[in-house]
Order: structure tokens, then C-alpha cells, then sequence
């Protein structure tokens, strides 16, 4: 069988000679769209997997800029039967992703707390995209520099996912915040409605993409990456020692 691949705004075409394929999915951090390819998670995997002898293997960059987890949910429940890998990545990025299937608004819980498929439909492709994103990342910086203190800060950010919890609960009646930032609901006081409710609806929708993987026989990997928040200690929003002094955190 010849399989090609080729990432086009993340749309896959394919023909290559490999035996095994992967496919990782996800955001920007995988995109890469301001790097060099050889500089990509899915390129340095494969030639990761070159040196230790695992030959016939292709991996297949299928990020888009502006994807969440829900939103590769979809897509790969659409994509599996077209591209059949033998190994999905799904890439979490524990910094905003949490909130942003609440921003995102695809999928809900039912009264069970099972997952459910809103009306909502898909984002745009990258390429619609992008300039939203620097943007967010400007208004993040402000927000940032307007605080007098690092307490203003993360008291900022708590507003921030209080008011956007509130908006969710009103079931698409209230508009919801564009702007993505650190889940601190979640990274201070996992107890909160918001911070349950974030936590459960990443649970449910990397549940149903490993259900849909283990139906079509693909290995299922999730690989977690780490907010710069908490692998630093001076960065221009704030560190993992500050944040130490919340004995919740």
C-alpha cells in the first residue's frame, strides 16, 4: 500500500512506501509555524526513532495552529479510517488547554458527566488564525505589565476564569473571553466548579479519542507539555517558586 504525507494547512495528503505510520496532533507547539521544520517535534521524533533502529516508521506533523484536544478529537475521529496509523499522539499543553475546551464550547457533559457534542462547529484552519494568535499573545503581555504585584496578577487570572465559568454555565447565552491564559483555577485550587469542570471535560475527551483508537486498533499516546509557568522562575508572567507558596498548587 502507498501512503504519502504531507501537512497543508493541516489538511493530510499521503503516499509513502512506510510501513508503521503516526500521526501527532495538536496546536501551534507542534505546527511549529515560526520554525524550521528539522526543528519539530514530529521531525526529531523520527529521527529519534532512526537512531535506535525503529526503521519504516512515518510520522506525520498534523498540527494546526489554534487546535485544542476537543477540536483533534474531532479530527481524528473524521481521520482515522482516511490516513489508518498505527500510533496517534494526542499533545496537551498544561498551560491553557483546560480552558480552552471551555472557550471552545464542541463538547459538554450530560448529566451523567459523560461527554456530549455540542452544535458548536469546528474552528477555521491555521491560516485564519494566526494573526489571532499574536494578538492573544499581546494582550497577554498587557495584561501582565498592568499588574502592580505578582498577587495582582494571578488575582487577574482568577477573574479572568471566574467570569468565563460563569458565561459557560449560561449554555452559549453569554459570550465567552477569546483570550487563552493560564488555567491558575486549576493549577491553585482544583476543588473550585471551574477547575472540576475543566479537569472532567479533559478527562472525558481524551477517554472518547482513546476509545475511538482502541476501536480501530491504534495505540494511543498522550504527551503532556508543561506551561513555561511552571518550569521557570523568572519569566515575564510568573514562576513555579511563587506559586509554591499556594500550599494547594
Amino acid at each position: 500500500m502507498d501512503f504519502q504525507s504531507i501537512v497543508v494547512d493541516g489538511g493530510l495528503n499521503y503516499k509513502t512506501t512506510h510501513r508503521f505510520r503516526i500521526i501527532v496532533y495538536r496546536d501551534s507547539n507542534v505546527h511549529a509555524h515560526f520554525s524550521e521544520r528539522r526543528h519539530t517535534f514530529p521531525v526529531q521524533l523520527s529521527h529519534y526513532l532512526d537512531k535506535y533502529g525503529v526503521s519504516d516508521v512515518e510520522v506525520i506533523n498534523a498540527g494546526v495552529s489554534g487546535f485544542d484536544p476537543d477540536q483533534n478529537l474531532i479530527r481524528f475521529t473524521e481521520e482515522a479510517d482516511i490516513y489508518r496509523p498505527a500510533l496517534v499522539v494526542f499533545h496537551v499543553f498544561a498551560d491553557n488547554d483546560f480552558g480552552d475546551i471551555i472557550r471552545n464550547r464542541l463538547f459538554s457533559l450530560d448529566a451523567d458527566g459523560s461527554l456530549m457534542r455540542t452544535n458548536i462547529k469546528l474552528s477555521p484552519p491555521h491560516s485564519q488564525v494566526i494573526s489571532g494568535l499574536l494578538t492573544v499573545k499581546a494582550i497577554r503581555k498587557i495584561i501582565r505589565l498592568l499588574a502592580e504585584s505578582d498577587d495582582e496578577y494571578i488575582d487577574q487570572l482568577r477573574k479572568l476564569c471566574d467570569t468565563e465559568y460563569s458565561a459557560y454555565k449560561k449554555e452559549g447565552k453569554a459570550p465567552l473571553l477569546t483570550l487563552d491564559y493560564y488555567d491558575i483555577d486549576v493549577a491553585l485550587d482544583s476543588e473550585r466548579d471551574s477547575s472540576k469542570t475543566k479537569i472532567r471535560l479533559m478527562e472525558e475527551v481524551l477517554k472518547e479519542a482513546s476509545n475511538v483508537a482502541r476501536k480501530k486498533n491504534i495505540k494511543f499516546l498522550v504527551l503532556i507539555q508543561l506551561s513555561v509557568i511552571d518550569l521557570t522562575v523568572d519569566n515575564f508572567q510568573i514562576g513555579y517558586k511563587y506559586l509554591q507558596k499556594y500550599p494547594n498548587y
